[in-house]
């Protein structure tokens, strides 16, 4: 900052009750902001304000129209074949591409056996593909016991399932697991993987 600030204001950009900024006006001998210069400011913070309300509001329709439309494009890209192990290749490939993440688990109950196994991993380490994931263990098998939405953005390897903790992935990861619910049974889960922090998953 320098040395000879005669006035300085500092205007706070909202609107809606959300804080976008602040804009900083300074002046240096002889000039002093006076009642009018401060008047102004806050004309131009809330129009600042108000245009950067506009313009994120824009990027999330955006955002909804594009996730829309890849909503479609996996609709119908699920629909193409019905063999399930054809559908444990592509489903991982379409949810990524709905939701960006860096990997994809596919868990599915056996119905001979009643466990749930890994089926596909596509960005995991396939070493565990066939995996057994207990009910309650790890992400995954909370989203299966609890029959909802489980959301961890640091999840440490500690807290991996069992048959997972030596996966070559990175100690930290975000991860959100969704069960597959079939009427009152939940069939399995399909868990999204996000390696770089900072990445978290929003509400979208």
């Amino acid at each position: 900052a320098r040395d000879h600030v005669l006035s300085l204001v500092s205007v706070p950009l909202v609107a809606a009750g959300d804080l976008f900024g602040v804009v900083n006006v300074e002046t240096g001998p002889p000039v002093r902001l006076d009642e009018t210069d401060l008047a102004s400011l806050r004309l131009v913070g809330d129009r600042l304000a108000s245009a950067l309300a506009l313009a994120r509001e824009r990027e999330r329709l955006a955002r909804r129209v594009q996730a829309f439309e890849r909503l479609t494009v996996f609709a119908q890209s699920l629909t193409a074949t019905l063999e399930p192990e054809a559908l444990f290749e592509r489903i991982p490939s379409l949810v990524a591409a709905v939701v960006p993440c860096d990997a994809v688990s596919l868990t599915i109950r056996d119905d001979a056996s009643g466990e749930y196994r890994v089926v596909a991993m596509p960005g995991g380490d396939p070493r565990f593909v066939g995996a057994s994931i207990r009910p309650g263990e790890g992400i995954t098998g909370r989203a299966i016991l609890d029959g909802q939405l489980v959301v961890n953005e640091h999840l440490h390897r500690s807290s991996f399932p069992v048959a997972l903790k030596a996966a070559t992935v990175p100690d930290v990861v975000s991860i959100a697991a969704v069960p597959l619910a079939q009427e009152e049974s939940v069939i399995g889960a399909i868990a999204l993987i996000r390696y770089e922090r900072g990445n978290p998953f929003d509400d979208l």
